[in-house]
């Protein structure tokens, strides 16, 4: 192989060296992207969850004082047939 060759041989290697270096580069950094998104939806996730939780025991909150409202209402309010003397 001529001096040539053996240096056009070597740069051709070390393009392709740089190359595969770039690329590698850009897997980890969308490997990170990757991670950081599914980081943001385990989040997001978590935050829909305890949410849900919150709105499960508000409900039941609401339940509750629907029903002290009822009894509360019916204690102040007469029943017809007193009302009338019957």
């Amino acid at each position: 192989m001529s001096d040539a060759m053996t240096i056009s041989a070597a740069a051709q290697l070390r393009e392709a060296e740089n190359q595969l270096a770039y690329f590698r580069g850009r897997v980890a950094v969308l490997a990170q992207h990757i991670i950081d998104r599914d980081q943001l939806l385990q989040n997001a996730k978590q935050a829909v969850d305890e949410a849900s939780a919150r709105e499960i025991e508000m409900n039941a909150q609401i339940v509750e004082l629907q029903d002290k409202l009822r009894v509360a209402t019916a204690k102040k309010t007469p029943a017809k047939g007193a009302a009338n003397g019957e």
